[in-house]
């Protein structure tokens, strides 16, 4: 069995999260695991009056219906059997809610291509959940796929071990290889830890494929050019953003990789780091 065994699907009709949902059947049949598709409707809190709309259920169940149908087709379309509902909410609360109560091991949304200006004024269902979730978060850009044969890890030093261990986990669960990458500000300091950390991997895993990988500069561009020129099919990351600070998300490095990665992107979160 696979780390992931339940995995929750945020679904909202687009074509980026039925291409999300279709990514994490595929990943389902990897660990004999099962999928749950939820869409979040948002409650609406006008004036009915002026809708000429009398019943607030009828208003809420369309758009639940038309996203169910694309969910179906989806799921037929690959001979799938999944769960699938509808609920009514602020989609992100919803979708944390549910992924807590219900015992998931892991949320999957999907993101399309965004411009500067919408990434910069709103921050979207997938950014609100890797903020506020417990739960890991595997983000799949429109067009990528999942995969494990070169698995991308962002290493800041020995602070970051779980998310190692968390990465190796996954190499040893579906077959791979690891990819340690430092990001290091040019000091001996930086290629010392990375020396630590490479000691630590081959002492404490054996057997483990893995490669290191050292640059400078931008920790954001040194993953997301990494990625490409080591053909990853997945990048892990530790989700550094403060849960108490209403910052712009888009200026951590996971905001920034996400929307520019040329692979899914998996965000280890924070409970698991504690």
């Amino acid at each position: 069995m696979g780390l992931y065994n339940r995995i929750l699907v945020a679904v909202d009709g687009s074509d980026a999260s039925v291409h999300a949902l279709s990514e994490s059947i595929k990943l389902s049949y990897w660990v004999r695991g099962s999928v749950c598709a939820i869409y979040v409707a948002p409650s609406y809190e006008g004036d009915l009056s002026l809708t000429g709309v009398k019943d607030l259920k009828a208003l809420s169940s369309e758009p639940c219906e038309i996203v169910l149908a694309k969910i179906k087709e989806t799921v037929e379309k690959i001979d799938a059997s999944i769960e699938a509902l509808c609920e009514t909410g602020e989609p992100s609360e919803k979708i944390i809610e549910y992924a807590e109560t219900e015992g998931f091991d892991l949320i999957v949304a999907g993101i399309g291509k965004k411009n500067n200006l919408y990434r910069t004024l709103i921050k979207g269902v997938a950014e609100k959940i890797i903020r506020f979730a417990s739960k890991d978060v595997l983000i799949i850009p429109e067009s990528t796929s999942i995969g494990w044969d070169n698995v991308l890890v962002s290493s800041n030093g020995l602070k970051d071990t779980c998310i190692i261990n968390k990465a190796i986990g996954i190499i040893k669960d579906y077959g791979g290889e690891l990819l340690l990458l430092k990001v290091s500000d040019g000091n001996n300091n930086g290629e010392m830890i990375e020396k630590e950390i490479i000691h630590d991997l081959k002492q404490h895993f054996p057997g483990i494929a893995n490669k290191t990988f050292t640059k400078k500069g931008d920790v954001a561009k040194a993953i997301i050019d990494t990625a490409l020129e080591q053909n990853a099919n997945l990048i892990i990351m530790g989700s550094s953003v403060k849960k108490n600070i209403m910052n712009l998300f888009f200026k951590s490095a996971i905001g920034k990789v996400i929307y520019a990665s040329s692979c899914p992107v998996l965000v280890i979160s924070d409970n698991f780091m504690k």
